[in-house]
């Protein structure tokens, strides 16, 4: 539970919120803590706890960019990647020249700078900024010392703004391509381990078995991945696969015939894990090929 109440501080900037989702949410939180929050603009926030939690310190929270009375030194755009073009234009037609030398940010990490066009044009200072975080729950330090990924022409301005909520920004120039590998990758280190965990933990509910009995194995998994973590062929790979141990894949997978959804996702990483270690060179081509050929009547 999240409690609510901060004293309001002095601050150089006052800023915008536009949608309220998790990164925006925690962003609302972070800056009223700060005392320099001046407006939400969200369509879901209306009547709710939050929403009046918010009023109650001066905040504005409106609906609609049309109900906005002025435009704020900083803006973060929080909203889902495809609204982001609207809600630049329609920031453009709203406040026109009245955006001059304002700080108005992106927190995709699939679009670059590019896509808030008609706001530099309208003389904005903008940027594409994606915070290295997931902001599922809330928690007062959650962006103490986070990485932001910044494309932008005004860096400066920029990392001021990310700083004062305590991030680390990474400037960067991608083009298309490096932006999809790398909110890929952001989107793999994230979301796709939450499934993993997800699978781990619709097995182990298949007996009468606490799961937490897995934390520990998770977490030491992950702190030996840390350990080279820059060097990409690094694998700290144990257990049956690496050890060619057939009999006992086979027996995992006899195990959840009854269960063929749940059989044929650990198929699916099984899959995945030989590839990879195919292509870092743990299995050699031959290995591989004779474990795939045994596997072959579940269908991998």
């Amino acid at each position: 539970m999240i409690i609510f109440g901060f004293a309001k501080c002095k601050f150089s900037m006052d800023i915008t919120i536009i949608g309220y989702g998790k990164l925006g949410r925690a962003l609302a939180l972070e800056n009223l803590k700060q005392g320099n929050l001046y407006a939400i603009v969200s369509q879901h926030l209306g009547n709710t706890t939050d929403g009046e939690t918010f009023r109650k310190e001066n905040v504005l929270v409106v609906q609609n960019l049309e109900d906005l009375p002025g435009v704020s030194d900083v803006i973060f755009i929080c909203t889902a990647d495809r609204d982001i073009p609207k809600v630049a234009q329609n920031l453009a037609q709203r406040f026109g020249k009245a955006l001059e030398s304002k700080v108005i940010i992106h927190c995709s990490g699939s679009y670059s700078d590019k896509i808030l066009e008609d706001l530099k044009r309208a003389g904005s200072f903008v940027a594409s900024a994606h915070p290295l975080q997931t902001f599922y729950f809330y928690r007062p330090d959650i962006f103490q010392n986070i990485f932001w990924i910044v494309q932008t022409e005004s860096f400066e301005k920029i990392e001021g703004v990310l700083r004062k909520i305590g991030g680390t920004p990474i400037q960067v120039e991608f083009d298309d391509r490096q932006r999809a590998i790398y909110h890929a990758s952001a989107v793999v280190s994230s979301n796709y381990l939450n499934t993993l965990i997800l699978f781990a933990k619709k097995l182990i509910a298949q007996i009468p078995f606490d799961p937490k009995v897995f934390i520990p194995l998770i977490q030491q998994t992950l702190e030996n991945n840390f350990v080279h973590f820059s060097e990409p062929n690094f694998l700290p790979l144990t257990g049956p696969l690496v050890r060619k141990d057939l009999a006992t894949i086979e027996e995992h997978l006899k195990s959840l015939d009854s269960k063929p959804e749940l059989q044929q996702i650990y198929l699916e990483f099984a899959k995945i894990t030989l590839l990879l270690c195919r292509e870092i060179e743990i299995l050699t081509e031959n290995e591989f090929k004779e474990i795939v050929e045994k596997l072959k009547v579940y269908k991998i």
